[in-house]
């Protein structure tokens, strides 16, 4: 003879990492003011957003941006900011309309450069410009990185060299605290790097050198609990870059995996877990 019993066991696991992707604060949860939103992730909270248009139907206003790009805009109270390229990329610039009315309300160039080789599915102004507010930032490939304030005025403009990218470049700097942060990678790895600039100055504050000769995708910041770190994807693996925001010796770590043919995805961040999407095949990989 045998007897069932049953009973209740309680299992104690531990909780799982806090990762989360550091987000602006303040006035910037308002807006739009930067590569997918302030989230960093392409969406919001809320509800009753409007998710249909036709050439009528929801829209406010129409207007025709001169020269040619992909930039995305972004979004601070009554100001609308994209970046433009002009002449096959020899000239680029940020543009400022009216949110309200889509007004064109300045355009101011960066210093002159010579355009980068580019792929005619990506052209010479990928890269969206980002906004703390005072300050729009944009990295635009052999022109530099380039700040203005509200009105046009040039802050400061960085140049960065001249890059040998395949199919151009398209990455937009993370704004992180009070420096910006973007990488650039480089046909035959010679060259490519992750970096950091004062977003007042536009001094470099640190640089590390990378192998990596495939990628134009956008940092992400994130949190793990007891430190931030930066997430950069690459070539056949994905790379914590920093270790602290602070100081940039060595990398954090890798993950190895992922495409050798072309890194264009951003990383995210949810659940307590980093999330990458690799694809020029199906290769996706979460740490």
């Amino acid at each position: 003879m045998w007897m069932l019993l049953a009973g209740v066991l309680t299992v104690t696991t531990a909780p799982e990492p806090a990762v989360e992707m550091v987000v602006p604060q303040g006035e910037a949860q308002k807006y739009w003011p930067r590569w997918r939103g302030p989230s960093g992730q392409g969406y919001v909270s809320g509800s009753g957003y409007v998710d249909t248009w036709s050439d009528t139907q929801n829209v406010l206003w129409k207007v025709a941006v001169p020269g040619s790009g992909n930039s995305s805009p972004i979004v601070w109270g009554d100001y609308l900011f994209l970046v433009t390229s002009y002449d096959g990329g020899a000239r680029k610039s940020i543009i400022a309309y009216s949110r309200r009315d889509g007004k064109q309300l300045w355009e101011t160039f960066a210093p002159q450069a010579n355009a980068e080789e580019s792929n005619p599915k990506n052209g010479h102004a990928s890269g969206t410009p980002t906004t703390d507010g005072t300050r729009v930032y944009a990295y635009m490939g052999n022109h530099g990185l380039f700040a203005v304030d509200f009105k046009g005025r040039q802050l400061w403009h960085r140049s960065l060299g001249t890059f040998q990218a395949y199919h151009g470049t398209a990455g937009s700097p993370l704004l992180y605290k009070d420096r910006l942060i973007l990488y650039q990678d480089q046909k035959g790895g010679s060259g490519s790097f992750v970096a950091a600039f004062d977003a007042k100055t536009g001094n470099e504050l640190w640089r590390t050198a990378r192998q990596a000769q495939v990628g134009w995708g956008t940092p992400i910041a994130i949190s793990t609990g007891t430190r931030d770190e930066v997430i950069v994807s690459s070539m056949r693996r994905v790379r914590d870059p920093t270790g602290r925001f602070g100081r940039c010796h060595r990398h954090a770590y890798r993950l190895e995996g992922g495409e050798g043919i072309a890194v264009r995805a951003v990383a995210a961040a949810a659940r307590g877990r980093s999330i990458h999407d690799q694809r020029h095949g199906e290769h996706r990989h979460g740490v």
